[in-house]
This record gives C-alpha cells, sequence and structure tokens, in this order.
C-alpha cells in the first residue's frame, strides 16, 4: 500500500538521463467518500517530476498504481521517490528501462519491470538489497556476542549484554525472512503473469495457434525449463508469421503524432481504436519496434466528427515507422473509417491494401 497522508507528501520520479518517459498513476481519495483520479505525462529531461501530488486536508491518497513507459530509442535510468516536503526516500533502487519497457507499480504486489512484450523481467536488485541487509546483521550479531562475552564478568552488564545479543538475533532471523520474501514474490509475480497469459489464450481460443504458443511459452518460462520456452518460442514465432492477433488499443491521439506508439502497444496489438483530435490529427508514422515483416494492423477512426490524416514518407518519422501509400500521397481516415495497414520490412515502410 502507498499513502500519501498530508497536504506536505507527494511522488517524485527522478530522472537520470534524458529520455522519453509516459507515466499513468492511478489513485483513491478517501475522507468522507471515496474519489478516483488519475494523473498522466510525459518527461523528456533530466531532473524531478512529481507525478502524483499531495491530497487535500483531511484527505488520505491512496496509490492503486504506477505505469511509467520508456517510449525513447535508448534505455533510462530513474527512481521513484516519496518526498513529505523535508526528506525524500526511495521506495526502489535505480532501475533502467529500455526502449518500449514499463515500470509497474501495482497495490498488494509492489514493483516489476516489464519488458517490450508485457512480461515480467527478473529483478534482483531487491534480492540483492535484502541479502546485504542480512550481512549487515550477522555482523552486528557477532559484535553483540562479543559485547555479551566481555560483559559476563558482571552479572548486570551480561544480562544487558545477553538481551542485546538476543535482540540482534531476531534482526538476522528478520533478514532472511526479508531476503526469502523478496526472492519468493519475484517468482510468484513471474508465475502469476505467466498463469494471466495462459488465462487470456484460454479465454480467447478462437485466435488459434498464436494464443496456444504464447500461453505454452509463458507456462514453459514460469516452470524454469528453458528447452521448453524455446520450443515454445518458436511455435510463437512461427504463429506470430501467420499474424494471428486478437489485442486491441485504444487510445487519443494530439493534433500530431510522430513514430506513434500508444501505451500498451506491443508486437501482438493487430487493433487500434483511436479517437482524433478536436480539428483533426495527424500521424506521421506508427512504431514497428519488434514487430515481424508482415506484421497487420486494423486502425479505427473512433471519432464522429474529426479525420486522421497518415502522412505519406514523412521525415518526421524514423526510418522503418513511416508510411507509403499509392501515388505518394496522404492517406485520410474519416471519422467512424476503418483501414488494414501492414509492415513491409524489406522496404521500411507501413503499407495499405
Amino acid at each position: 500500500m502507498l499513502i500519501l497522508a498530508n497536504t506536505s507528501t507527494v511522488l517524485h520520479l527522478i530522472t537520470i538521463n534524458t529520455n522519453n518517459l509516459q507515466y499513468v498513476v492511478d489513485y483513491d481519495d478517501i475522507s468522507n467518500q471515496l474519489v478516483r483520479g488519475t494523473f498522466t505525462g510525459t518527461i523528456s529531461t533530466i531532473g524531478t517530476t512529481t507525478i502524483a501530488s499531495a491530497p487535500s486536508a483531511n484527505t488520505g491518497r491512496n496509490v492503486k498504481q504506477i505505469i511509467i513507459k520508456n517510449v525513447g530509442i535508448s534505455s533510462s535510468n530513474l527512481q521513484i521517490q516519496k518526498y513529505d516536503g523535508t526528506n525524500s526516500y526511495d521506495l526502489f533502487p535505480v532501475v533502467t528501462i529500455n526502449p518500449q519497457e514499463q515500470f509497474v507499480y501495482v497495490e498488494h504486489s509492489g514493483f516489476v519491470l516489464l519488458d517490450a512484450t508485457g512480461i515480467p523481467k527478473v529483478n534482483s536488485s531487491a534480492y540483492s538489497s535484502s541479502t546485504l541487509a542480512y550481512t549487515v546483521a550477522n555482523l552486528a550479531y557477532a559484535q553483540a556476542n562479543a559485547a555479551y562475552t566481555q560483559a559476563n564478568s558482571s552479572s548486570g552488564n551480561a544480562a544487558y549484554g545477553q538481551a542485546n545479543a538476543a535482540y540482534t538475533q531476531a534482526n538476522v532471523v528478520y533478514g532472511q525472512a526479508n531476503a526469502a520474501y523478496y526472492q519468493a514474490n519475484n517468482a510468484y509475480t513471474t508465475a502469476n503473469s505467466a498463469q494471466t497469459t495462459a488465462n487470456i489464450a484460454n479465454t480467447n481460443a478462437s485466435v488459434g495457434p498464436f494464443a496456444y504458443a504464447q500461453a505454452n511459452a509463458a507456462y514453459a518460462q514460469a516452470n524454469n525449463a528453458p528447452l521448453a520456452y524455446a520450443r515454445a518460442n518458436a511455435a510463437l514465432l512461427q504463429a506470430n508469421q501467420v499474424g494471428v492477433y486478437n489485442v486491441s488499443i485504444t487510445a487519443n491521439l494530439t493534433a500530431t503524432q510522430n513514430d506513434y506508439s500508444p501505451l500498451g502497444f506491443v508486437n501482438t496489438t493487430n487493433r487500434l481504436l483511436l479517437f482524433a483530435a478536436n480539428g483533426g490529427s495527424n500521424v506521421s508514422g506508427l512504431s514497428s519496434l519488434n514487430r515481424n515483416d508482415g506484421t497487420l494492423v486494423i486502425i479505427i477512426n473512433t471519432s464522429n466528427t474529426d479525420p486522421i490524416v497518415f502522412l505519406n514518407q514523412s521525415a518526421n518519422s524514423n526510418s522503418g515507422n513511416q508510411f507509403l501509400f499509392p501515388n505518394q500521397t496522404n492517406m485520410q481516415l474519416d471519422p467512424n473509417e476503418a483501414a488494414l495497414f501492414f509492415l513491409v520490412t524489406p522496404l521500411g515502410y507501413w503499407m495499405t491494401l
């Protein structure tokens, strides 16, 4: 549970190097009633950004979920801190997020780093920290034992030394338990994610071999079976070539979108439900990161009034993310229209049928 308990306490995101980040913070405000809210934003500079402000007077703010995504093209180092108006407290060690990866906090589950496909990455930093705490506690226990031995010549001092040794020994046990907890929590998070993936595949069994292969790969990874995981990944790749997907993303466009990669846009996404900005939106490119040649994506303009214009060979987006249309002209998607885009890797463009 992550609580901002007073009008001075906020959450800070510390960015150590320049990159492009997006963040979403969901929270509940609790006073005489429950009010839910969300903070969103983007960061492209080094420094400290308040990603969750303090609550109003007589209100407790419970942070339910934090999602931080690296939408840039290079790795980003960052840290989350709680600041009480005077002091800052690290909630997690400095973490490195590669392009398209996400650093996520979920209430009752804690922090986890997700790769570009949404699968948890093993993060040993918390476990290493607790192992270090255990080692320091062991040293303190040895020091306390020495003090006890030295004090044994006097009954009063001996009793104090004995109590001190017992206390420090209890700290050692706590350190051991803490290390085991972090190790088990990492394993639980990975297995839980795999189970969720398998459940999704089972629920959407009609999508065919891709969902089955994806579930098999996640199951093998969670059970630490490298050979089975490799075989399942091969089946996943084969299904991926067929282009059998069933993952949708809904997003609101701004007036201009370059190298567009909405939050949650992974290599299994095949439908983008985009709401055009007021007056229309221009899109110069769509992210092709981790996508195979022939990948299909259906784009739907969910606006009832405004168009989306896809720009032909626009230099505002990187090579490989640009569009190529017949007659080298822009393509307009009117309100409530849909179009099928496919990636032609040898040419380095998204094209339409």
